[in-house]
């Protein structure tokens, strides 16, 4: 799909643009991940402690400003009538995303098709 997609494109600056943007998406996506989880490995290693939200809040923040910094700027293309390709494009990518994850996904992880192991067993010892 993305090779398409860099075929399709014919500037060079909004294939590294995309790229941008889905490198930072991926990036709010392990936050997401960090924040919804309520358990923690106690280690003697560095921690934040009561912070952990709150940084994590922050990081999220960050990250979702930057993304749309880089998908609002004004991008013309010839032949193409809208103005802001990038912000339609992450748009459309991220409810795709979702269509998937709300429709597929989610379903096979609460069946516990898909996702980590749950049992000692199920894990691999290299």
């Amino acid at each position: 799909m993305s090779s398409a997609v860099v075929l399709v494109l014919p500037s060079l600056d909004i294939i590294t643009q995309i790229s941008a943007v889905a490198g930072y998406l991926g990036y709010a996506g392990i936050i997401i991940a960090a924040l919804r989880c309520h358990t923690t490995t106690v280690t003697e290693d560095f921690r934040l402690g009561a912070a952990r939200r709150w940084i994590g809040r922050a990081a999220l923040v960050w990250v979702l400003g930057l993304v749309t910094a880089l998908t609002v700027t004004s991008t013309p293309l010839a032949g193409i009538q809208t103005h802001h390709l990038p912000a339609l494009s992450t748009a459309l990518g991220i409810a795709v995303g979702l269509v998937l994850y709300l429709g597929v996904i989610r379903r096979r992880l609460v069946r516990g098709e898909a996702g980590p192991p749950t049992t000692p067993t199920d894990v691999r010892h290299v």
